[in-house]
């Protein structure tokens, strides 16, 4: 993600210097979290510095405008120039100047670490700490220094944190055992000489990420990048059809699985848009939503493949129909929806407008290509009391000719005895201009096909999701049933597949 566009800026920005610092320079950045739309703004003052052998220390002061709450940070200016946040602000995300990827030493001044570039713009405030032994480290301290691995929970334990920066990815580890985090893409900056960090789209804890932009310097005014908008004409009709899988699995002490497929049929009308003097634009959307779902229950068994308790719930389909208002802002990068239905539609909804907005930092448009790839990883093997931790999030969306053509979502969470996952999945089938018909279905309707049998006859490339009582799940495409794994024969399998027309269609299957 970001390549063409984080070269190009980043080779824009090695001629220009760190951020301006001299005792009154004043900032204040507009910041929307695309997760959410939440906009707030943030301010840095400076107010003083001093000289210390290994440079000279700025005294920041950072507030929030939506907590009302300030903190104080400072950086490190080298006497090469070179800039480090030595104390990190919960208020102030993002890098001081253009990475140099030879230049990873750090600085430990009393209590203060310098960062590594990265470290600041991709992982939380509270991992920072991490440097040293933490209040919430201390109980595992105790362990270690009982293995004779540890011999002080107070002291400072330079470069006990690594951070390793690739051109993809930011990683942080508490070696030799502890947890690391893996944040990609890298962030992306473009800094000025003259004002500083202008603007930034940096990684949190965010799939989509946090989006920084320079309004004020010094008092005087700046007008921000502003993010193109291209929505439908009116009378234009989008179909996507999506699925959503859920699955949960108990292995200690007694195994329990739940899956949960939800599959969906979303169809939108552009029936109004208008533009207002705020820089907002409105729409409304006549929208469907066909929605089924399918669960499968498996408890009070000792091994998987021996259930004693099956339970099976099939929720017949359900259609909710309403108009939707919907508000985007260029200026901002925000969009919001109202009266939209209850979730999931409504987690999903603001990737639906993603189609629609092309960003200050998107790379431009291609025929075909991914707009975004997102993933963000916590692993935790300490061996201590068996307290194994995993989980993983992704995300991915792809546009064709600006539009948005699908996206997914990914996540799993895993402990020692339980594992979860959720996939979701949203495809855009129909874009229909204004006044033209749209096509006819040619296939034979769900009705007409009444087994697997006659699925692989008529759509033999449809893929076919299938789960057992057990709670084993898995995708195989219609044709491929014929010769299904060995572990699978003499299993009943609940399947579930999404029609070429749109339609759901579900069946049951006895492997041979």
């Amino acid at each position: 993600m970001f390549k063409p566009l984080l070269a190009s800026l980043l080779l824009a920005a090695s001629i220009a210097s760190a951020i301006p610092l001299h005792i009154g320079e004043s900032w204040v950045w507009q910041v929307t979290n695309r997760d959410n739309s939440e906009l707030y703004l943030r301010t840095a003052l400076v107010l003083d510095s001093v000289s210390i052998p290994e440079g000279r220390v700025w005294t920041i002061l950072a507030k929030d405008s939506l907590s009302r709450l300030e903190d104080t940070a400072m950086i490190l200016e080298w006497p090469s120039g070179r800039q480090n946040w030595l104390r990190q602000s919960s208020h102030l995300g993002w890098e001081l100047q253009p990475r140099d990827p030879e230049d990873t030493s750090i600085v430990i001044v009393g209590s203060d670490t310098s960062n590594t570039w990265g470290e600041v713009s991709s992982m939380e405030p509270a991992n920072h700490a991490g440097r040293f032994i933490s209040q919430k480290d201390r109980y595992f301290c105790e362990e270690r220094i009982s293995l004779g691995t540890e011999t002080n929970c107070d002291r400072i334990v330079p470069n006990r944190t690594r951070i390793s920066v690739t051109s993809d990815n930011v990683t942080w580890s508490d070696p030799p055992s502890g947890p690391w985090w893996v944040s990609n893409p890298l962030p992306v900056h473009v800094w000025s000489d003259t004002l500083g960090m202008e603007y930034a789209l940096t990684f949190y804890n965010s799939k989509r990420g946090v989006d920084w932009r320079l309004i004020r310097h010094n008092g005087q005014q700046i007008i921000p990048k502003q993010d193109r908008i291209k929505i439908p004409l009116v009378g234009t009709e989008l179909t996507w059809i999506g699925e959503s899988k859920d699955e949960y699995k108990n292995n200690y002490p007694i195994f329990y699985s739940y899956s949960k497929y939800d599959s969906y049929r979303i169809h939108w009308k552009i029936i109004q848009a208008e533009s207002d003097s705020e820089g907002w634009q409105r729409v409304s959307v006549a929208h469907k939503n066909s929605s089924c779902s399918h669960t499968v229950r498996c408890s009070d068994s000792l091994k998987p493949d021996q259930c004693q308790l099956v339970q099976i719930d099939t929720t017949v389909c359900d259609t909710l129909a309403k108009v939707l208002a919907l508000r985007l802002h260029a200026g901002r990068g925000q969009s919001f929806g109202e009266n939209y239905p209850a979730p999931p539609e409504f987690n999903e909804r603001p990737k639906f407008l993603d189609g629609w907005f092309l960003h200050w930092n998107d790379p431009p448009p291609s025929n075909t290509g991914i707009l975004s790839s997102r993933s963000w990883a916590y692993d935790n093997l300490y061996a201590a009391f068996e307290m194994n931790y995993r989980f993983t999030d992704s995300s991915q969306v792809v546009r064709e000719n600006s539009q948005l053509k699908s996206f997914l979502v990914e996540y799993s969470d895993q402990l020692r005895y339980s594992e979860s996952n959720r996939r979701t999945f949203y495809q855009l089938i129909e874009n229909i201009p204004p006044g033209t018909e749209a096509p006819l279905a040619i296939h034979p309707k769900s009705s007409e096909i009444s087994s697997l049998k006659g699925l692989a006859h008529t759509f033999p490339n449809t893929p076919v999701h299938w789960s057992t009582a057990s709670g084993r799940t898995g995708t195989l495409l219609a044709s491929e049933f014929v010769r299904s794994p060995a572990a699978l024969r003499g299993k009943t399998l609940f399947l579930q597949a999404h029609l070429p027309d749109g339609r759901l269609w579900q069946g049951t299957h006895v492997v041979p």
